[in-house]
């Protein structure tokens, strides 16, 4: 967020910190506000909104023009009447296909309210949101946790991160012992030739990858072909392997995906320090075909703090029980209770 909103920096100020960060492409999304325009760089610059309200926050990436229900929401004076306007620009954005991801759904007092929204209009959940914010660490772990319920129940919904920078790089949130920059956390999209149309095209698939202070390349492969995070798994036996780079402590990495009784399974993996510091791991696993399987990778240190998250591979589709947020969310949280 710049001047333009919320944030502190100025337009060209937020663009060359994107580019010291080594960024090759950039989505600006201030509140309610649409960029007419943008300072020459050579990032690829996709444009995009955060439609902010009292119910929720959600980006839409891709925008064509400025959606028709912002002036309707912030105007408003009812509760039903906001939840109608939100709804009609998510509607609006599945018409004219801009991807929707639902922000920080955990986070303090910006938590997603708008329950009522359908499961099928949704391509991604922030996972990840400004790790540097105080009470980022346990909203962005429930943040993962609740997309893998999502999965549980067939959703093919993806994870996303989202630095969601304010502030001037000089300055730390309360408690805090990093700045707020764009590109931490850091989301990697699968694009051997970057354009907007095939960035759009690849996030919608879910090859993506969301990391801190790491880089982490997935090896997902049979026999016959290699595998993007997001696909479709067609055969049966399957090498997952992983290479992680950038750090100096042994990662702790984990398979997680669902078992046959459609419960949570977890597979930790050995990982092996090779020449030149990068860290490998690597299972032989078999996807059951004909059935729902899911399988995603997620690494953390020793302590257990968050370096990467590695969307999930699939085979099989599953007929969801629960269509909406607030289903979903009521059936997790009973069971999060029950435990």
């Amino acid at each position: 967020h710049t001047r333009l909103s919320d944030g502190k920096e100025t337009v060209e100020n937020a663009m060359k910190k994107a580019v010291d960060m080594k960024l090759d492409f950039y989505v600006p999304t201030e509140h309610n506000l649409i960029h007419t325009g943008w300072k020459k760089t050579e990032l690829l610059i996709v444009p995009g909104v955060e439609i902010t309200d009292g119910l929720g926050h959600f980006n839409m990436f891709g925008i064509t023009e400025r959606p028709v229900g912002i002036d309707g929401m912030m105007m408003a004076s009812t509760l039903e009447e906001k939840k109608k306007q939100l709804l009609s620009m998510i509607e609006e954005a599945v018409e004219k296909q801009w991807i929707v991801s639902i922000n920080h759904p955990f986070l303090h007092v910006w938590k997603w309210h708008l329950d009522e929204v359908k499961l099928d209009k949704i391509q991604c959940l922030e996972i990840i949101n400004d790790p540097t914010y105080t009470y980022a660490i346990e909203a962005n772990d429930r943040a993962i946790s609740f997309l893998d319920a999502l999965w549980l129940d067939g959703h093919k919904i993806y994870g996303v991160g989202g630095s969601d920078a304010h502030n001037l790089i000089d300055e730390r949130y309360e408690g805090a012992t990093e700045p707020s920059i764009a590109g931490d956390p850091g989301t990697y999209v699968h694009c051997p030739k970057l354009s907007a149309e095939q960035l759009l095209t690849n996030v919608r698939k879910g090859h993506m990858i969301v990391t801190r202070y790491c880089e982490v390349v997935p090896h997902i492969y049979s026999d016959t072909r290699e595998y993007l995070p997001g696909d479709e798994i067609i055969d049966r036996k399957i090498t997952y392997a992983v290479e992680i780079s950038g750090i100096t402590e042994y990662p702790r990495v984990c398979l997680i995906g669902n078992s046959k009784e459609d419960t949570l399974r977890r597979i930790p993996l050995q990982v092996v320090k090779k020449s030149g510091g990068k860290f490998v791991a690597e299972q032989k696993f078999k996807m059951e075909q004909g059935s729902w399987r899911w399988i995603r990778m997620e690494i953390r240190d020793e302590s257990g703090k968050f370096l990467g998250y590695v969307n999930p591979v699939y085979t099989g589709q599953k007929e969801s029980q629960y269509h909406t947020y607030g289903e979903v969310k009521a059936v997790w949280e009973s069971k999060k209770n029950a435990n």
